[in-house]
């Protein structure tokens, strides 16, 4: 009995002293100088990093410039728009409004010249990636044109808006349409930027479509509902669920609601689209306070 009451203390007293050892080496690593002496470390890596990233921006920038005119490029507007540090209104301010609108349009149109050629030479990372929607030269034509929005309340200048409905990128896509709707188009006008979106599909249909209604007063407004309604019946269903599934923050009537579910009963097809369209159909018609439910519509 002794000797098995003696061989438990020797068990507990060893559990004991590794769990002191234990908790010890893991408050020593918690503590504030561990913490301390691993500071430096961890902010050298950061550092490292951060001039890493920069070093291939500025690569990215210095093979960009090759690629448009030098005029445009040998400029400090270019290098201005190029230092993503910048906020887009602290450039606004840097300049004249006048010869920031002039530059940014003629730097618009010599991206989209060059995209249009070769991508503006953008080649493969060294794993052989490449995004043909998200180059050097997208991003700087997106914000550009940020900068340009942002800068005008109204532009009638000649700006290739149908050239840049060809891009599947979210700020090109974005500020074309808010920018073309500033331009105060013609009918005919409105007819071609129209026709175009009809080429559409996926999530760039449904950008394009959510920024052009955004606004309730727009006298066109009826005319765009018209033209989505139509352009949703023959759309694959990626493209309706995606307009369904960013429809919040669209201010769209009772009336203009059922009439683009209405063109859209076609889901009932596929009962995982149909799940999908429904939910975020019956979310937004509840959070609108409107009756309406897809399963009422498409009988």
């Amino acid at each position: 009995m002794k000797k098995n009451a003696l061989i438990f203390f020797i068990g507990i007293s060893a559990v004991a002293v590794v769990f002191y050892l234990l908790l010890k080496t893991d408050q020593e690593l918690n503590s504030p100088k561990a913490t301390r002496s691993q500071t430096p470390h961890i902010e050298k890596k950061l550092k490292k990093e951060a001039h890493l990233g920069e070093e291939i921006l500025n690569s990215e920038i210095k093979h960009l410039a090759k690629q448009i005119e030098k005029s445009i490029s040998n400029s400090e507007y270019f290098n201005s728009l190029n230092d993503y540090r910048k906020k887009p209104e602290e450039i606004i301010k840097s300049f004249s409004a006048t010869e920031l609108k002039n530059y940014l349009i003629n730097l618009s149109s010599e991206l989209n010249n060059c995209l249009k050629k070769d991508f503006c030479d953008t080649k493969p990372d060294a794993d052989g990636y490449f995004d043909e929607n998200q180059t050097p030269a997208h991003k700087l034509l997106g914000r550009s044109l940020l900068i340009l929005n942002k800068s005008n309340d109204d532009l009638q200048e000649d700006i290739p808006f149908l050239d840049f409905l060809s891009y599947n990128n979210e700020d090109i896509l974005v500020n074309t349409s808010e920018l073309f709707l500033k331009s105060s188009p013609t009918q005919d006008e409105f007819d071609d930027f129209l026709k175009k979106t009809r080429g559409l599909q996926g999530g760039s249909k449904s950008i394009v479509y959510k920024t052009l209604l955004m606004n309730k007063n727009d006298p066109n407004r009826s005319y765009i509902i018209e033209e989505f309604t139509n352009q949703i019946k023959d759309s694959e269903p990626n493209t309706i669920i995606s307009f369904f599934q960013s429809i919040k923050g669209l201010n769209l009537s009772e009336e203009e609601l059922e009439k683009l579910a209405s063109a859209s009963c076609q889901l009932k097809e596929n009962q995982i689209t149909w799940n999908s369209f429904s939910h975020h159909f019956n979310k937004y018609s509840e959070e609108m306070g409107y009756s309406l439910s897809a399963s009422q519509i498409c009988l």
